[in-house]
């Protein structure tokens, strides 16, 4: 793998789409999940209604329960993915401010030019 900058730039951007496309498929995850666990407790009433074993109305609520669960943890699963693209953004930030100058001078120049860290702060 390149280390230029063009290289870590577009790296950078990569990785910030994918986190993005990463939370959108965990949001619509959830939603789904959400969905199921309201079908699952009308499910369960409905059994119970029904006079249905106890034991099924019981499996079917402990379902709706554990779907309500993993939807929380799913949340903070998609809260990371977001936090990983923001990061992903702020780091291209920051390594285009302290960077891209020298690239302007390499890429103009065809001679030796300053290593990375010469405009360093």
């Amino acid at each position: 793998m390149s280390t230029d900058y063009s290289s870590v730039q577009r790296q950078l951007r990569i990785l910030a789409k994918d986190m993005d496309n990463a939370a959108e498929d965990l949001a619509v995850m959830r939603r789904s999940m959400k969905a199921d666990a309201g079908y699952a407790t009308i499910t369960a009433q409905e059994l119970g209604e029904a006079d249905g074993s106890d034991h099924y109305v019981e499996l079917t609520v402990e379902v709706s329960s554990q779907l309500d669960e993993a939807v929380t943890e799913v949340r903070a699963v998609q809260g990371a993915a977001e936090d990983g693209a923001s990061a992903a953004r702020a780091a291209a930030r920051v390594h285009r401010r302290k960077y891209s100058e020298l690239h302007e001078i390499r890429t103009a120049r065809k001679g030796k030019t300053p290593k990375p860290g010469f405009f360093a702060e």
